[in-house]
């Protein structure tokens, strides 16, 4: 975790005002996370923090393209991303911590990590579905096999035989049911 402290912004000798500080979050950082969708990536993070006597302000800005495998065909693309979150920093009980857009920092506390945050939004530049992008022709950049067997496995379902499946099933209905029905219509 050692990488991982080069993260870190120190706020405690800052003077109030606005402060800009620059993140690369490379494939030695994302393998400190490995349980994530994100493979590896070549990602900018830029970070304005605005420092008030009781207050911070971080405004995380995330560009760049992240590492993650194609849902379709199972090969790994760069997903370009862009991401622009605002955190705000309160000196309090880090316990308390019951918002997600409000850090609680320990009035103690002389630094930020920012590593897990810079990661999550990362993660949420996202797109829900990872599917390789078109190329100039509107192709698909997947891989052509596998497109082929997605194919071949996908037409193999009879559309017509599961509706006749269904209609059979409606038809057949027990015959308890249609004494309850009578109590139904028996409404005096």
């Amino acid at each position: 975790m050692r990488q991982l402290s080069t993260y870190k912004i120190l706020f405690s000798g800052l003077k109030e005002g606005i402060h800009e500080f620059e993140f690369t979050l490379d494939d030695c950082f994302f393998s400190f996370y490995k349980e994530g969708e994100i493979l590896g990536g070549d990602v900018a993070c830029r970070v304005i923090l605005e420092k008030r006597t009781s207050l911070m302000t971080l405004t995380i800005q995330v560009n760049g393209d992240a590492r993650v495998v194609c849902d379709r065909c199972l090969e790994e693309y760069n997903q370009n991303i862009k991401n622009e979150v605002s955190l705000f920093v309160k000196f309090g009980d880090p316990k308390t911590n019951m918002d997600d857009d409000i850090i609680y920092v320990d009035p103690d506390e002389y630094e930020l990590e920012l590593s897990q945050y810079l990661y999550e939004f990362t993660s949420l530049a996202l797109p829900f579905r990872h599917v390789h992008p078109e190329d100039e022709q509107g192709n698909s950049m997947c891989n052509p096999e596998m497109l082929e067997r997605l194919d071949c496995y996908s037409g193999d379902f009879d559309d017509s035989y599961e509706e006749d499946e269904v209609e059979e099933e409606e038809e057949v209905i027990d015959p308890r049911w249609n004494e309850l029905k009578k109590i139904f219509d028996n409404k005096d």
